[in-house]
């Protein structure tokens, strides 16, 4: 517990915004858009995705 509340004090660890982080990590692999229809089941839903960026 000593350690946690230290780690928390000095070293927290900030989570980011899940659409920078798919953005981000998109953007490592070389990957479109296009890619993400196979997870989202349509391209509909993918161009709502850009909307929220």
């Amino acid at each position: 517990m000593l350690v946690e509340a230290f780690e928390e004090a000095h070293y927290s660890i900030v989570l980011p915004d899940p659409i920078e982080a798919l953005t981000f990590s998109m953007e490592q692999q070389d990957l479109e858009d296009k890619d993400l229809v196979p997870f989202v089941d349509q391209r509909s839903r993918v161009k709502e995705y850009q909307l929220v960026k």
